[in-house]
């Protein structure tokens, strides 16, 4: 008869945190970028449009085309040691890992490409952890992100016959730790290059999609001051979540005023896969880029000098590091 596990058995294991990332080709080749693609644009949350009108878009309008575009430019950003993201995420594990210590067990997975979340889990499970903390790696929410992440982990588990215990950290757009951590990074770089404005860049999303973050449907983009403040209908809302994280982060930087946080190009409410407005003001004459900020100084130089790639590397490890701190205190 096999004897029963005591306590000190069960807390002599490791707890396992998965960390979520939105995933990268397995190289800058077209063929790979095609595949990727192919993933990604097929989830109906990224590309919410009813399924014959998605694979058509797909095949006839997007993949015929796109990948070999889209390939040259990840062969001006894919370094020696493969995808920046996937580096960058693999250092982040790491340094989480050594943050949460022995009593961890860290893994990651990507929810298009590779490594995957399937097999993120698989590791997890077969190191029987006791339970499974779950960090989406996206501050602010956005049902084509996180929520993607988020909904895919729970199927995966939901094909188990044995369930581990899980949970779900949130978003994190509003915690001290990660606005503080960008601050403190950014804030060396602005105090040297002295910018007349701040632009925050996050990326689009559909207005479409926005509004549906809003159960109302009365609130969300209806009027201008819309997403000034967070409360019970608009806590999903993904803009104004990029408001408050702006906020906070020019609080603490103790910046310039602050103007509305642009998306990463021109919106078309009703066409799927474009971001909001406002687009960056083609009148900005110089720009300069570091971890999701971009500086702008009018009537300066056109020589910028831009951060090491050192630098970079160094915000992606510690720039979320706070991820250890929250996996294994206030939300333990």
């Amino acid at each position: 008869m096999a004897p029963i596990a005591s306590p000190a058995m069960f807390h002599s294991r490791r707890r396992g945190v998965l960390l979520l990332q939105l995933g990268t080709p397995d190289s800058p080749s077209t063929k790979d970028v095609r595949r990727y693609l192919a993933d990604f644009l097929s989830d109906p949350r990224v590309m919410d449009v009813p399924a014959p009108v998605r694979w058509l878009l797909l095949n006839t309008v997007i993949l015929p085309f796109r990948p070999r575009r889209s390939a040259e430019l990840y062969r001006k950003i894919w370094t020696e040691d493969g995808s920046p993201l996937l580096v960058h995420t693999k250092a982040l594990a790491d340094e989480v890992q050594d943050r949460l210590g022995d009593g961890y067990l860290v893994e990651f997975g990507m929810r298009y490409g590779s490594p995957s979340i399937a097999g993120a889990l698989d590791r997890l499970i077969a190191a029987d952890v006791t339970d499974i903390r779950v960090l989406p790696l996206f501050p602010q929410y956005a049902s084509s992100a996180g929520g993607s992440a988020t909904a895919r982990t729970m199927e995966l588990l939901a094909d188990r016959w044995n369930v581990p215990a899980v949970s779900f950290l949130p978003e994190f757009y509003d915690e001290p730790g990660y606005f503080t951590t960008v601050a403190e990074v950014a804030g060396p770089l602005l105090a040297q290059f002295r910018p007349d404005h701040i632009l925050f860049s996050y990326h689009g999303l559909p207005e479409r999609q926005v509004k549906n973050a809003d159960p109302t449907g009365d609130h969300c983009l209806v009027s201008n001051d819309c997403c000034d403040a967070i409360g019970p209908v608009n806590r999903h809302c993904y803009r104004a979540q990029c408001f408050a994280t702006t906020r906070s982060i020019a609080a603490d930087c103790g910046s310039p005023p602050v103007r509305t946080p642009p998306h990463s190009s021109r919106d078309s409410p009703g066409r799927p896969g474009l971001p909001l407005k406002p687009i960056v003001s083609s009148r900005a004459s110089t720009m300069t880029a570091f971890a999701g900020l971009r500086y702008l100084r009018h009537r300066s130089s056109p020589t910028v000098s831009r951060p090491s790639r050192r630098s970079a590397s160094a915000f992606a490890i510690s720039g979320w590091s706070w991820a250890a701190r929250t996996c294994c205190s206030s939300r333990a």
